[in-house]
């Protein structure tokens, strides 16, 4: 087995001051966009040091992303403790305490149906929690102050490469933008899925311990992130053909990744002809 990549030199000191000069780095796991990311031991604990440069393709803003915790923390949510954000020349790095847990896209197999309620039921009250955290208006945590359609348009633009995907995402919002003025703004996890669900076992059965990757948190529409998780297998909630707003949510998620396996394609094809958007134009 190869050695796990080094961390950074520039984190030195950030390191030093958060969990302690002498510390082992266990591996490196895989982070969101043009995130990096490592479980790191030291004397105090275990810990996974997150780090972004501030051209990453994705905007991300790992300082963001650790008010984005606080705010869940404080509604309820098992989030990681934060140790420590700091933005440095370049860069923005967060250090936060490592969660015990399996990824639920791995646990969910050997699961029988009432370990799989209770999670459910775990993860709907997530969403009813964020539900809570309420914002003046639309967009970005550091500035929302978008109307709905407007910060979904910005929010599609900034997380959208591809240029067919797009022009798919402007003509569908321009299709239903009448859909779009009804909700109120509120604290939007926006990457909901089995692979950001931990899990662990808690007495006879299994509950949720922790949400995780809360780098792409925003103040979104309040039924957003239960159409996006009600898209994925194994999470909570059932896709609604008549529900227009669920299936945009749905599609724009899809629109953020390369239309790589034959399911995402499938998936694709079927939300854009539920929603009359026509074919996706390469």
């Amino acid at each position: 087995m190869s050695a796990p990549t080094p961390l950074p030199p520039a984190l030195a000191d950030v390191l030093d001051d958060a969990i302690g000069a002498h510390r082992v780095v266990e591996r490196e796991v895989s982070g969101n966009g043009g995130a990096r990311a490592w479980w790191v031991r030291s004397g105090a604990g275990r810990f996974v040091v997150k780090v972004v440069g501030e051209h990453d393709s994705h905007r991300l803003d790992l300082t963001r992303t650790a008010r984005a915790q606080h705010l869940a923390h404080q509604a309820g949510v098992p989030v990681p403790t934060v140790v420590r954000a700091v933005r440095g020349p370049g860069w923005t790095c967060l250090v936060t305490e490592h969660v015990d847990g399996i990824p639920w896209r791995e646990a969910r197999a050997s699961l029988d149906d009432a370990d799989v309620a209770a999670v459910h039921a775990a993860l709907e009250d997530v969403v009813r929690r964020l539900r809570r955290v309420p914002f003046a208006g639309f967009g970005s945590l550091d500035d929302p102050r978008l109307d709905e359609l407007d910060a979904l348009r910005e929010h599609a633009r900034l997380r959208i490469a591809d240029p067919a995907h797009a022009r798919l995402a402007a003509r569908v919002l321009d299709r239903e933008s009448a859909l779009f003025d009804r909700t109120d703004a509120v604290l939007v996890h926006d990457d909901l899925h089995h692979g950001n669900v931990l899990v662990r076992r808690s007495g006879d059965g299994w509950a949720l311990a922790a949400v995780v990757d809360w780098d792409k948190a925003w103040s979104g529409p309040a039924d957003a992130d239960a159409a996006r998780m009600a898209f994925w297998d194994d999470m909570p909630g059932q896709e609604d053909a008549d529900d227009r707003r669920a299936l945009v949510h749905q599609l724009l998620w899809c629109l953020e990744y390369p239309a790589a396996t034959d399911r995402h394609r499938d998936d694709l094809r079927r939300l854009t002809r539920l929603l009359g958007a026509g074919p996706t134009q390469h």
